[in-house]
């Protein structure tokens, strides 16, 4: 499950994962309609943490590579916490998002929507919500 190490870590490991995560989910979130900026995100993450943690990102993946070990009893405490820093990576990545969408008004009509990467000012921290997706 982890990578093969003299000293066994387990903190970098689940920080690598938590912060490689919530970095995809960023650059999936506010990327727009681009095909090639989500592969290429991904490709660099994972051969960012790679050496530390494996480059999983994702609880699937990490899920399935348990399942191919078959050394259940060794690593399922290990995979609760990787999988739960890749959650919370995800939801870290969400709150990220939605301080940094921006409230667009068109001019001439009263319609708003959301949309990222439009910065009037500085990035709000506190936005209220309208009922919109939140990346348009």
């Amino acid at each position: 499950m982890e990578k093969d190490h003299k000293i066994h870590f387990i903190v970098p490991v689940i920080l690598t994962e938590l912060v490689g995560t919530c970095l995809f989910s960023m650059a999936t979130n506010l990327s727009g309609p681009d095909m090639l900026t989500k592969p290429l995100a991904f490709f660099a993450l994972i051969v960012c943490c790679f050496d530390v943690s494996g480059g999983h990102l994702n609880p699937a993946v990490s899920l399935g590579v348990f399942l191919v070990e078959r050394n259940y009893k060794k690593h399922a405490v290990y995979l609760v916490f990787i999988c739960g820093a890749q959650i919370a990576g995800a939801l870290l990545a969400l709150l990220l998002g939605y301080m940094l969408r921006v409230n667009v008004v068109i001019d001439g009509t009263d319609e708003q929507y959301l949309e990222p990467n439009v910065y009037p000012s500085t990035p709000p921290i506190v936005l209220t919500t309208d009922g919109m997706p939140s990346y348009g």
